[in-house]
C-alpha cells in the first residue's frame, strides 16, 4: 500500500490518532487497502474487457450490486465470503473492495436524472433539474448531524412541494426513494468505521470479523426502519425541513441562467463481455427471483416496452432487460448490457433506484446458497404444522430447499410477536395459481392452500398467514369451511367480535363501517390482513428484527409493494386490531402493551403522522362541487379541517407530554409544520385554478407571488390577470385563517381542561 493511500484511508477512518499497541496486532487499514487493490484490478480487466474467471466475474457482480445498492455492502460481503462459486482466494478481496469503497463514498450511486420529472411548474424545453435536486437531496441527509433527521426533512419538503403542485407527486415518491438511498449510504460509512474500529480493538481482521458483527445486529443500516425517530432526531429534521423546502420551491423555478447539460452517470464495473457473461451465469439458476425487483420492472414495463427514447435498439434492449432482470445478480449485468446498448438511458436507473429501496427488508437475511442446510416437510410439520409443500414444474430442484428454509424462517420470526400462532393443515404450493398475470400470493381459502409465485410471492407471508388465521376463526367460531372470520363477523353484527371488526374496517383508508364488503381494498379480511402485516412489522422492529419474507414494509413511509396503508394516525385501527387479536391469537402481554403505546388510541404521533393528518383531512372536494370555485365552503372546509385534526392531535399530546411538550423547541416546530400543510393544501388549490385560467403561464404567474423573484416574471393575458390578481387575493384571505409560527415564537397550544380530562383551577 502506497504512504498516500495509507494516509487517505486513515483521515477517512479518523481513526489513527489511536495509537493503542496490541499484541500481534493486524492493521485493519492495510488489510482492507490491499484486498481492495487486488478487485480493483478485476474491475479494471472487466471494463477492458480482458477475459476473468467465473469466480471472478461473480466477485465483480458483487461489486456492482454494491455501486448500484442493491443490498447492504455488508449483507453482499458477508455473502460473498460464503459464496461456494467463488474460489477461496477471491472472497476476501470482494468484501475489502466493499468496505474501501464505502468510506470513499462510491457505493449506493443514484444516476441524478431519475429526478429530471420531478418538477411541475419548472418545466422548461431541454432542461434536466434532476442534478440539482439530487445534490439537494445529498447535503441534506450528508450534512445532517444524523443522515435520519436529513431523511426526514427530505419526505417533509418535497411532499410540502407535492401538495402546493410545485413538484409532481411522482417526483415526490422518487424523492423519497432517493433520500432512502442516501440515508442507507451515510449509515453504512459510519458502521464501516465501527467495524474496522473494533476490530483493530481486537487485534482481528476486520474482513473476518465481519460475519459474526452482522450476526449480532452490528450495522446499524441492517436495522429495522419502523421505530419513531428520537424526539432529538425528530427536532433536527423539523428545522432542517423549513430550510429544504424552500431550497425545493427555489430549485423548481424555471430560472433561465441553470446548466441544462447532464453529465454521464457513473461508469459500470462491468464491461460488456463480463455483463454479459454474469447474466448467463446468474441465469443458470443459482438464485431464485427478487419480488423487489419484479414489481420495479412491472412498474416501468409500459416505457419498457415501449422502446421511447432507447435509441434505435431499444426495444431489443429493454426485451431482454424485462426478461433477465430476476434477481440482484441479474439485475446489475442486464442493467450494465441495458445501458450500453441505450446511451445510458435513466429508465434502467430508475428500476435500480427502486429495486434498491425495494431490498431494505432483506438487510438481516442470512447467506444462503443451494446445498446449504435446509428444514425438511417433516420438520416443517412437527415445527408449524404446515402439512403440504408442493411446486410447480419450472421450480429448479436447487432452489426448493430454500423456500422450505424461508417459510421455516418467516414463521419463526412472526411466533416471536404471535406466539398461539399454529399453521396444523395448511398446505403450500411455490408456484402460480393460474397462468398469466395474478396476485402477489394468494391464500385460497376453498382448499386451504397458499399459492406462492416465486417473482413475487417474498414479501407477503405475514399477509397470507393472516389470511389462514382468519380462516381457523371462520372454522372455530362459525364452524364453516372456505370463508374468513372477519368477513362472517362484520356480517354478524350480534357477534361481540363483530364491534371489533366495523372499527377496524371503519378505520381503514375507505373505510366507513358500512359498505366494508363492497370492494376489495375494504373487506374485512383484507383489512386484517394488512392489519398483521403491519403489525408483524412493527413488533419484530421493537425486538431489533427484520425480515423481508414476511413483509415488504420497511416503515410509515416507505409501505413496500403490496396493499399495506401508512398507520391509521388517530389509533382506532391499531385498537381494534388489539382486541381482535385478544379473540383469536393473543400476542405476548409485552407485545401487546407495546404495540397499543405505540399504535393504539393513546399514541404519540410522529411529525410525518401530522402532516398526514392534515393532508388527508384537508383533500378537497372536487371544484364543481363548488360551482368551480377554488374556495367555495366545501374546498376550504376541507383545507382548514385538516389543519384542526392535526391540531388536535398536538393539544392531546400536550395534555399527555406537558414536560415535552410546554416552551419547546419540538412543540414549536410540529405546529409549524401543520400550519405550513395547511398552507400548502390551500396553494394547491389556487393552483389548480390558475392553471385552469392561464394554463402553465397562470400557475408561474402565482407562484412568482408567492415564493419571490427566482421565478420570472409570466405574460398572461389581460382578462386572465384579473382573475389571477383576485384568486391571489382569495388565497391571502384564506392563508390569513391558518394561525401563523415564526421561529422562536413560543408555544401556541393552549389545551382546555376538558381535552385534558381535568377542571380549571384558575
Amino acid at each position: 500500500m502506497t504512504t498516500r493511500a495509507a494516509a487517505a484511508l486513515c483521515v477517512a477512518l479518523a481513526a489513527c490518532a489511536d495509537a493503542t499497541p496490541f499484541v500481534e496486532r493486524i492493521d485493519a487499514t492495510d488489510e482492507i487497502q490491499a484486498g481492495a487493490d487486488v478487485a480493483a484490478e478485476w474491475v479494471r480487466a472487466s471494463r477492458s474487457g480482458e477475459p476473468l474467471s467465473d469466480s471472478r466475474i461473480l466477485a465483480v457482480g458483487y461489486l456492482e450490486r454494491g455501486r448500484l445498492g442493491l443490498g447492504s455492502p455488508f449483507r453482499l460481503a458477508d455473502f460473498a465470503l460464503s459464496d461456494p462459486r467463488l474460489a477461496e482466494a477471491d472472497r476476501a478481496p470482494v468484501a475489502a473492495w466493499l468496505l474501501r469503497s464505502l468510506l470513499r463514498g462510491e457505493l449506493y450511486v443514484i444516476d441524478p436524472r431519475v429526478l429530471d420529472g420531478a418538477e411541475l411548474l419548472g418545466e422548461v424545453a431541454g432542461r434536466r433539474p434532476g442534478r440539482e435536486h439530487f445534490g439537494l437531496i445529498d447535503r441534506t441527509i450528508r450534512e445532517a448531524e444524523d443522515p435520519r433527521a436529513g431523511e426526514l426533512a427530505v419526505r417533509i419538503a418535497y411532499t410540502l412541494a407535492g401538495a402546493e403542485g410545485v413538484v409532481r407527486r411522482s417526483g415526490v415518491r422518487t424523492a423519497v426513494r432517493v433520500a432512502a438511498l442516501l440515508r442507507d449510504r451515510e449509515l453504512a460509512r459510519r458502521d464501516a468505521v465501527a467495524l474496522i474500529r473494533r476490530a483493530e480493538r481486537e487485534g482481528v481482521s476486520a474482513v473476518s470479523a465481519l460475519p459474526a458483527w452482522r450476526a449480532q445486529g452490528g450495522p446499524r443500516v441492517e436495522a429495522p426502519l419502523s421505530a419513531p425517530l428520537p424526539p432529538a432526531l425528530e427536532e433536527e429534521g423539523l428545522a432542517l425541513a423549513r430550510l429544504t423546502t424552500e431550497a425545493v420551491r427555489n430549485l423548481a423555478a424555471p430560472a433561465a441562467t441553470r446548466a441544462t447539460a447532464a453529465e454521464r452517470p457513473p461508469r459500470s464495473l462491468l464491461g460488456m463481455r463480463a455483463a454479459a457473461r454474469l447474466a448467463a451465469l446468474a441465469a443458470d439458476g443459482a438464485a431464485p427471483p427478487r419480488p423487489a425487483i419484479s414489481v420495479a420492472l412491472q412498474a416501468h414495463r409500459p416505457i419498457l416496452e415501449s422502446g421511447v427514447a432507447l435509441g434505435p435498439r431499444g426495444r431489443a434492449a429493454s426485451s431482454r432487460f424485462l426478461r433477465g432482470a430476476s434477481n440482484e445478480e441479474a439485475l446489475a449485468a442486464e442493467l450494465s448490457l441495458l445501458n450500453a446498448r441505450t446511451d445510458e438511458h435513466p429508465v434502467g436507473h430508475s428500476v435500480a433506484l427502486w429495486a434498491a429501496v425495494g431490498l431494505r427488508p432483506f438487510a438481516q437475511e442470512r447467506p444462503w446458497f443451494p446445498g446449504f442446510p435446509a428444514p425438511s416437510l417433516t420438520e416443517l410439520t412437527e415445527r408449524h404444522g404446515i402439512t403440504q409443500v408442493t411446486f410447480d414444474a419450472s421450480i429448479p430442484d436447487p432452489w426448493k430447499p430454500f423456500y422450505l428454509a424461508v417459510l421455516d424462517v418467516a414463521v419463526r420470526d412472526l411466533r416471536r410477536v404471535m406466539p398461539t400462532l399454529q399453521l396444523r393443515g395448511l398446505r403450500v404450493h411455490v408456484g402460480s395459481e393460474r397462468e398469466g398475470p395474478g396476485p402477489l400470493a394468494l391464500h385460497h381459502p376453498g382448499d386451504r392452500r397458499l399459492f406462492l409465485p416465486p417473482s413475487t410471492a417474498a414479501g407477503t407471508l405475514a399477509h397470507e398467514i393472516a389470511h389462514d388465521l382468519d380462516w381457523q376463526v371462520a372454522l372455530r367460531r362459525y364452524r364453516v369451511r372456505g370463508d374468513y372470520g372477519t368477513d362472517r363477523a362484520f356480517r354478524a353484527r350480534s357477534d361481540p367480535l363483530s364491534t371489533w371488526v366495523r372499527g377496524l374496517a371503519a378505520a381503514a383508508p375507505g373505510g366507513d363501517g358500512r359498505t366494508a364488503l363492497d370492494s376489495h381494498w375494504t373487506r374485512p379480511a383484507e383489512v386484517f390482513a394488512r392489519g398483521i402485516d403491519w403489525f408483524s412489522v412493527v413488533s419484530l422492529g421493537h425486538q431489533g428484527r427484520m425480515n423481508g419474507y414476511l413483509s415488504s414494509v420497511q416503515d410509515d413511509v416507505l409501505t413496500g409493494y403490496g396493499t399495506v396503508p401508512s398507520p391509521d394516525a388517530t389509533g382506532a385501527a391499531g385498537g381494534a386490531l388489539i382486541a381482535i387479536l385478544d379473540d383469536v391469537a393473543p400476542a405476548y402481554p409485552a407485545t401487546r402493551e407495546w404495540f397499543l403505546s405505540a399504535y393504539g388510541p393513546a399514541r404519540t404521533h410522529t411529525a410525518l403522522d401530522l402532516l398526514r393528518l392534515v393532508l388527508a383531512e384537508g383533500l378537497p372536494s372536487s371544484p364543481e362541487d363548488d360551482g368551480g370555485a377554488p374556495f367555495g365552503p366545501r374546498r376550504l372546509g376541507a383545507a382548514l379541517r385538516g389543519y384542526d385534526v392535526a391540531a388536535e392531535a398536538l393539544e392531546t399530546w400536550a395534555c399527555r407530554s406537558p414536560g415535552s411538550a410546554y416552551g419547546g423547541v419540538r412543540a414549536d416546530a410540529r405546529h409549524g409544520l401543520i400550519a405550513e400543510a395547511a398552507r400548502a393544501v390551500t396553494r394547491g388549490l389556487a393552483m389548480e385554478r390558475a392553471d385552469a385560467l392561464a394554463d402553465r403561464s397562470g400557475t408561474r404567474w402565482l407562484a412568482r407571488r408567492l415564493y419571490g423573484r427566482r421565478w420570472r416574471e409570466e405574460s398572461v393575458p389581460e382578462d386572465a390577470r384579473s382573475a389571477l390578481e383576485g384568486l391571489l387575493g382569495e388565497l391571502r384571505d384564506v392563508e390569513g385563517q391558518v394561525p401563523a409560527l415564526e421561529p422562536g415564537g413560543g408555544l401556541r397550544l393552549n389545551p382546555s381542561p376538558a381535552r385534558c380530562g381535568g377542571t380549571a383551577i384558575f
